[in-house]
């Protein structure tokens, strides 16, 4: 079952308490927890648990929906983030259109998981950004391919 200390739990059982931070507290969407890396180049990761559902976010634009009962697809999620395993291009538009939009991929074990999210206000075109995350500690990209 997905909660607010789901998220800190399973970074705390893969990499050291050095590597983050943890800011959790209420808002209107309900109960949140936030890692923020202590590596800049690290993608930061926020879940609100609500009622029978959760919003997860990670990087910049990576959002998605889970059941509070979907935390072993939760956790592989946060494994991939915790290894750099995300990229995300903000500021994309489609050929024919003049919507914006962000898409994000992780790149879990055996397969992607991606989103892609309409932003809702003009973007510059200087604000274009792609990015690549990196490891939440450098040892563990070397321990995923032992």
């Amino acid at each position: 079952m997905i909660t607010t200390g789901f998220l800190q739990n399973r970074v705390l059982a893969t990499i050291p308490s050095t590597a983050y931070t943890v800011e959790s507290g209420d808002s209107r969407n309900g109960p949140y927890e936030e890692i923020i890396p202590t590596n800049p180049m690290a993608a930061q990761m926020t879940v609100w648990a609500n009622e029978g559902y959760c919003d997860i976010f990670f990087g910049r634009a990576f959002q998605i929906e889970l059941a509070r009962t979907d935390d072993e697809f939760l956790a592989e999620l946060i494994d991939a983030v915790l290894l750099g395993h995300i990229a995300e291009v903000i500021w994309l538009r489609k050929e024919g259109s003049n919507h914006s939009f962000s898409k994000s991929v992780i790149q879990l074990a055996n397969r992607k998981s991606g989103c892609t999210w309409g932003i809702p206000f003009i973007y510059p075109p200087w604000w274009r950004r792609k990015y690549s995350y990196e490891p939440y500690v450098a040892a563990a990209s070397s321990a995923s391919t032992k």
